[in-house]
Formats: C-alpha cells, sequence, structure tokens
C-alpha cells in the first residue's frame, strides 16, 4: 500500500570559531570575536520504507550541491522525521537555505521523534542512544571520537581530513538508520500520520497510519453530541493503534449549557 512519504532527516553542522580570553563562562562579541560562524556541514537521509539512504557535504560536494540536494528531498516529502529536528535541524537547514537564496523547501510537517518520546514516556533518558538501546532494544548509534572528529573534518592535513570524513559518514548514515528503527517501533504513538488509503487508489480498504488494514472494531468513542465506531489496528502486522471513525454512528441535537 502507499501512503504518505516520510524523509528519515539528520544534519551535522561546524563549532563557531572564535576568539576569547579565557575558557571558563566567556561572553563573545558576535560582530567582533567570531571568526567564521557555524555551518552545515553534512546531511544524511532516507525514505521510511526504502534502502537506499542518501549523504552529502561540504567535503564530498560542495556547499550549494549539498544544500540543493537537500532541498530536493524535502520538496518532495510529506513529512520530515528526526530526533530534536523541530528544535535544531529543521531551523539550521531553513536559515542555510536562506543564506544560500534556495528559498523555502516544499511544506512537510515535521514529526520529531524526541517530542513524542517525552510527551509519550516517562524515561530517565531521551538520548536518541537510549532510546534505542534501552527503551527499545535496537542497535545503537556509530561510536566516534567526540569533537575530536569535527576538528579533523574540519583541518587542513588533507589525510587527516579525508580518513575524519569517512567516519563522520559512517556515523552521519548510521544515525539516520537508528531513528529510523525507532520511528518503526514508536509508530502507534504519532497521532498525526494520515490514513495510507488517502494515498492509494480507489477500493483501497482504509488502514491504520502504519499501514495494516486488519482492524476490529472495539466498541465506540463518545463526544458531547456524537458517538464513533472505534477501531484497533490487530493482526500480526499491526501494531496496537486505536482508530475511531470519521463519521458519527449516532447524534443527539441538545447540549447541557448549565
Amino acid at each position: 500500500m502507499t501512503g504518505p512519504r516520510l524523509l528519515v532527516l539528520d544534519i551535522e553542522s561546524a563549532p563557531i570559531l572564535a576568539y576569547t580570553w579565557g575558557i571558563w563562562q566567556q561572553n563573545v562579541d558576535p560582530l567582533k570575536q567570531i571568526v567564521a560562524p557555524p555551518r552545515m556541514l553534512c546531511y544524511g537521509a532516507k525514505w521510511h520504507g526504502e534502502r537506499k539512504k542518501f549523504f552529502a557535504s561540504e567535503y564530498h560536494d560542495g556547499r550549494l550541491e549539498m544544500l540543493s540536494s537537500l532541498h530536493d528531498l524535502l520538496d518532495e516529502a510529506d513529512f520530515v522525521v528526526g530526533w530534536n529536528s523541530a528544535r535544531f535541524d529543521r531551523p539550521w537547514i531553513d536559515g542555510e537555505f536562506d543564506r544560500e537564496g534556495l528559498g523555502p523547501a516544499g511544506p512537510a510537517r515535521d514529526i520529531d521523534l524526541m517530542k513524542v518520546a517525552k510527551k509519550q514516556f516517562r524515561l530517565p533518558s531521551y538520548k536518541l542512544d537510549y532510546v534505542a538501546q534501552k527503551h527499545y532494544g535496537l542497535p545503537g548509534k556509530v561510536t566516534h571520537t567526540g569533537f575530536q572528529l569535527w576538528a579533523d573534518v574540519l583541518s587542513d592535513d588533507d589525510e587527516r581530513r579525508a580518513k575524519a570524513w569517512r567516519l563522520m559518514r559512517r556515523y552521519q548514515l548510521g544515525d539516520i538508520d537508528v531513528t529510523d528503527a525507532v520511528l518503526t517501533k514508536m509508530k502507534p504513538w504519532i497521532r498525526i500520520l494520515p490514513n495510507p488509503a488517502l494515498y492509494a487508489e480507489d477500493g483501497t480498504p482504509e488502514a491504520c497510519g502504519c499501514g495494516n488494514t486488519q482492524l476490529q472494531q472495539r466498541g465506540y468513542r463518545y463526544t458531547q453530541l456524537s458517538r464513533y465506531a472505534r477501531y484497533f489496528c490487530a493482526g500480526e502486522n499491526g501494531c496496537g493503534s486505536w482508530l475511531s471513525s470519521g463519521k458519527r454512528d449516532r447524534g443527539i441535537d441538545l447540549r447541557r449549557i448549565s
């Protein structure tokens, strides 16, 4: 069954390069002390449900080509999925598009999985690595050399830089794999996914947002004036979500006002 296009996305950025008078609690004048502002270094992406992964960087592709290829992917997306993406990745990306005169990409909606986890679950940590490994039992992120990796990808030493970029690429695409796996596990808790039947040809049965068509009617959902059939996403491929009909099964006209 077809469905919405979910682009799993993650970016990495360069640190600010600035002059300071010390190493503890420094105030940096952005106009006089910043030597090089932060910028996007690379991105990794994949379409949920597909195997192919995308990677582009300023090192491999050049800054404008990197941003243009990401702009094209976002134009195709119905939803953009990430971890802390609403607060970090998307504002970063839009700022880079604006700086290069590319304009806004297509109006894809955001699914920030960290926001979903914080809203739905009480966990000791909301780091992607913790949620993937400890909460879901999935493989974790690719390990790397910490800040040294960023220092190395920005190095003037060609050999050191090339080696660091190989690790950065593996780390970036590893994050995409982890985020995509967490998305699969977390789908029952994501409320904004549309019914896949909206994207299919006429005659396709309605389905859960996960794509499963084996829905069991289980009771009703009630509002003050209406009753709606309630369904459960069941079967071997079901995700366990609850759904409600969009058509009221029964209704009345009298509303209590006091």
